[in-house]
C-alpha cells in the first residue's frame, strides 16, 4: 500500500472518532459506541495497510493485528483486549435494543480510543507516515 492509503485510512479513524464525541456529547451514546469501534477498526487497517494486509472482514483485521502486531511486540497485549472489548460493546449498540449506555461507559471507551490512536500514529510516524 501506498503512504496516502495508509494515511486515508488512518484519517477515517479520526472522523469516526470525532464524529464518536458528537454523538456523545449529543447524548446518543449507543451511537457514539459504535463509532468508537469503528475508529479503532480503521486504525488498526491503517496498520495492516503497512504489511499490504487488506483485510476481508471485521475479524480478519483483528486476527492479522493480532498476528503482526501484537505477538511481535509492537503493540501491546493490551490493545487486543480493548479490540475485544470494543468489539462487544459495539455489537451490543447495534444489536441489543435494550442496551443503555451511559456518558462514563463512553468516555471509558474514547479513552481507551484515544491511547489506541496514540500508539498506532506512533508506528506510522516511525515509517515516515505522516498523520494528523
Amino acid at each position: 500500500m501506498n503512504h496516502d492509503e495508509i494515511f486515508a485510512e488512518f484519517k477515517r479513524g479520526n472522523e469516526s472518532l470525532a464524529a464518536a464525541k458528537l454523538l456523545a456529547d449529543a447524548e446518543l451514546f449507543n451511537d457514539a459506541m459504535s463509532r468508537a469501534y469503528y475508529a479503532v477498526l480503521h486504525y488498526v487497517r491503517s496498520l495492516l495497510f503497512t504489511e499490504d494486509i487488506v483485510p476481508r472482514s471485521h475479524h480478519g483485521a483483528f486476527v492479522h493485528f493480532s498476528k503482526h502486531f501484537v505477538k511481535t511486540g509492537r503493540m501491546s497485549p493490551d490493545f487486543n483486549r480493548i479490540l475485544g472489548r470494543l468489539q462487544k460493546l459495539r455489537e451490543e449498540a447495534d444489536y441489543m435494543t435494550g442496551s443503555k449506555f451511559c456518558a462514563e461507559d463512553i468516555a471509558s471507551v474514547l479513552e481507551s480510543v484515544r491511547e489506541f490512536q496514540m500508539n498506532a500514529k506512533e508506528l506510522l510516524v516511525k515509517q515516515g507516515i505522516v498523520c494528523e
